[in-house]
């Protein structure tokens, strides 16, 4: 019973019923909403005439709950590498600012990496490059790392495959040729409208980098390689979302997956963002969906099954080798290194058997306990609980909050 929510609905009539363990979610007037409340507490109905609320909350209760996700360490099948700091951009919001410098991974490490991801007996594995810095930046030596993960794969019979998330302004047509016929799944960090991206992702030296990234985009798509759209969703740019589904839609027709994240910290007034926010992204998401897009974002996505920790962690593999669960934080003078840092890529004995401890996993707040969002935020990023003040974090969990309960009223067409 205690899993069974009934939040006030945003249009100010009725009630949603939420019940995320089973998957579940309807609307009630407010007099079914009392009678429901009334069912919780005494586990009856207050008389016959809601005998159809107790048949139907009887009915769902009596489904098996959705399997929670497991809170370990992902240190099996996936591998995420950091292959360098370096970056071309001076991107106004980037998390991995601080940590900037010429610090590039060796081959050596490169390879010690892969040979991990390939001690467990698991016949598919992913390699993600992505930053600290701009990962073709390193070009020869993310060709290298491919080859060598190829290799092995091929001589191991195993199902391998590669991500890229790039700010896509050093793809040529060679580039993205050879990214095609490696078969990545590339990820172009986009603020998508050209004055937005200007303004927010500028080369370090403030020249506009908006038609550098439309080349290689279209690079990757002559070659019949189409990218996703990830873009960070600013107090600049959070009430152009629709027009940012739009201007997809027509310049680039063939792209059909978005995704659009809030921005951590650095907020004027947090307060209105987060309302410009759920307000926004409801818009832009009817407009993306009536274009045949898929637009996405973290909170979202975490509808779609049930977990207990926000984040599993990671084997990611900084520049200097060090192993740390969260690919947010790539070099040892950054805050909370140590909490993320777990091994180094030469102790290779001890990481096979790590499992998590302290790494990605912080208890819940105590508003957590009746929280109807907790299933699947799991009391939020790590990284933010750490970097967050209290009274910031209380913000993040009511947009939280609020987002969920937006979504989940529009896929189940509650109206306003």
């Amino acid at each position: 019973m205690k899993e069974v929510f009934i939040i006030p609905s945003l249009s100010g009539k009725g009630a949603l019923i939420y019940i995320p363990l089973k998957q579940c979610a309807f609307w009630v007037n407010e007099e079914y909403a009392a009678a429901c409340r009334y069912y919780l507490e005494n586990g009856d109905i207050p008389d016959k005439s809601f005998n159809d609320l107790k048949i139907r909350l009887d009915e769902i209760l009596s489904k098996p709950d959705l399997p929670v996700r497991q809170s370990r360490l992902n240190v099996n099948d996936s591998l995420v590498l950091l292959q360098s700091q370096i970056c071309n951009l001076g991107c106004a919001y980037c998390y991995a600012a601080n940590a900037h410098c010429m610090t590039t991974m060796t081959e050596e490490t490169a390879r010690r990496s892969v040979d991990l991801l390939f001690n467990d007996s698991r016949r598919n594995k992913r390699i993600a490059f992505l930053g600290g810095g701009e990962p073709l930046c390193t070009w020869s030596l993310l060709q290298n790392t491919v080859a060598y993960a190829e290799q092995k794969a091929s001589q191991e019979d195993i199902e391998l495959g590669f991500s890229l998330t790039t700010n896509g302004t050093l793809i040529d047509a060679e580039k993205a040729a050879w990214l095609k016929a490696h078969k990545f799944k590339v990820s172009i960090s986009f603020e998508i409208l050209p004055e937005f991206q200007n303004i927010m992702r500028p080369y370090k030296n403030g020249c506009a980098s908006f038609d550098k990234v439309h080349e290689g985009i279209s690079r990757l798509i002559e070659n019949g390689l189409v990218p996703r759209f990830r873009s960070t969703i600013t107090e600049v740019n959070v009430m152009k979302m629709p027009e940012m589904v739009s201007f997809v839609h027509e310049h680039y027709p063939c792209v059909k997956f978005l995704h659009f994240e809030h921005v951590s910290g650095g907020l004027g007034n947090p307060k209105e963002y987060y309302s410009n926010f759920v307000s926004g992204f409801e818009k832009a998401f009817v407009l993306a969906s009536q274009y045949g897009i898929t637009l996405n974002n973290s909170i979202i996505h975490s509808l779609g099954y049930i977990r207990d920790v926000f984040c599993n962690g990671e084997l990611c593999v900084t520049p200097a080798g060090d192993c740390v669960s969260c690919h947010r934080v790539s070099g040892p003078h950054e805050d909370n290194y140590d909490f993320f840092k777990y091994g180094n890529i030469e102790e290779r004995s001890k990481l096979e058997i790590t499992t998590v401890a302290n790494q990605n996993l912080l208890p819940l707040r105590k508003q957590c306990d009746s929280c109807f969002a907790r299933w699947h935020c799991a009391g939020g990023c790590a990284y933010n609980r750490m970097s967050y003040t209290e009274e910031e974090l209380d913000l993040l969990c009511d947009f939280t909050r609020n987002l969920i309960q937006s979504h989940l009223e529009l896929l189940y067409g509650i109206s306003r």
